[in-house]
């Protein structure tokens, strides 16, 4: 192993430590260790458990099988999600891009329970095509009820950061609702340069745990017919933006923006450096970089009046609201990539 593989995998060995034990149950079904989500995948109501449970899918992506702690016996791990009950699309998105980057790193096809799940999760991986993601056969058909409100476009995997591909998922999110969701060259924009930042992702001096880096994005997206809000979700399995940063031409002036005391300290709240470089890609202009493509997303809710930019990376979490309200939430355990998500509400 080489010393970037040790590296990689100290860090996310440290990161296990500080989050909850993933619930896995022997002998529940023969020839299986089991293991369970938590009921709410949720990374803004339920960060740590959700976390929990998707590392431990990743941390199991290059094992085939485990110990039975009592009897040795090695068991096929079996991810049980029948006792899930919600899930957010950014959780869901995320979820979807763990279960893909095992399958194209271990070469083995999932198998599906679907009929034990939930109907209103089964119905809403249905649609978003987790299934044809994975290359997998459901059991049931899946087929949202009459009375369903949240309806969803398909899970994305892509490398390519051309422009064209922020055409095509803004077509999709409109053929979702019905209706156009923006000036068509502001959302053109906007999603484009979201996806076209994922290329400052990989860095090749930095490994990540447990396989080579895939370079890859996944998307999706969502629209609620009751609530009558569209979004977006764009995520990458790189080492976050808060390590990226320091990197950027512009690290100078996202430094300036963090408080004296942060700015010192050696471990710096990385909601802040999210904040500082939007901050910094809202009134800087030239060259287009990271905090240049956020800022062209957090334009748009401006402009509209309503709806959230959010940004989960490194162990920080940023939302921006209409009027340049920024929140930030700082946590324990770090995120490992970077999720942007968008949302805002059509009116009328």
């Amino acid at each position: 192993m080489s010393q970037l593989r040790r590296d990689a995998l100290t860090r996310f060995e440290a990161a296990q430590k500080l989050l909850p034990p993933p619930v896995l149950i022997f002998d529940e079904r023969p020839g299986c260790c089991v293991l369970k989500p938590p009921a709410a995948l949720d990374f803004d109501e339920n960060y740590e458990e959700t976390m929990a449970f998707l590392m431990a899918i990743r941390g199991r992506a290059s094992v085939r099988g485990i110990k039975h702690p009592e009897t040795g016996v090695r068991l096929r791990l079996f991810t049980d999600f029948a006792i899930l009950k919600t899930i957010a699309p950014g959780a869901g998105l995320v979820l979807a891009a763990e279960l893909d980057r095992r399958r194209l790193g271990t070469g083995l096809k999932p198998r599906s329970l679907d009929d034990e799940w939930d109907p209103e999760v089964r119905a809403y991986f249905h649609q978003a095509g987790l299934f044809d993601l994975l290359g997998i056969k459901p059991q049931h058909e899946g087929k949202a009820g009459d009375h369903a409100t949240l309806h969803a476009v398909r899970f994305v995997r892509g490398r390519s950061v051309k422009g064209q591909i922020g055409s095509a998922v803004r077509d999709q999110l409109e053929a979702l609702c019905g209706k156009k969701i923006g000036p068509r060259l502001t959302v053109y924009e906007a999603i484009s340069e979201a996806i076209a930042n994922t290329r400052h992702a990989y860095p090749r001096d930095v490994a990540i745990w447990p396989s080579k880096a895939t370079g890859s994005w996944w998307s999706a997206g969502t629209w609620n017919s009751a609530t009558n809000t569209v979004s977006l979700q764009i995520y990458d399995q790189g080492v976050g933006i808060p390590a990226t940063l320091p990197r950027s031409e512009h690290w100078s002036n996202i430094i300036k923006l963090v408080g004296l005391a942060d700015r010192l300290h050696p471990e710096r709240r990385d909601d802040q450096l999210l904040a500082a470089a939007l901050e910094v890609g809202r009134t800087s202009t030239g060259e287009k970089g990271r905090g240049k493509g956020l800022a062209e997303m957090a334009a748009w809710v401006d402009k509209l009046g309503n709806g959230f930019l959010r940004i989960t990376s490194g162990k920080g979490s940023m939302t921006y609201r209409p009027g340049v309200s920024v929140s930030g939430t700082s946590r324990r355990a770090p995120f490992f990539g970077t999720l942007v998500e968008w949302e805002i509400c059509l009116g009328g």
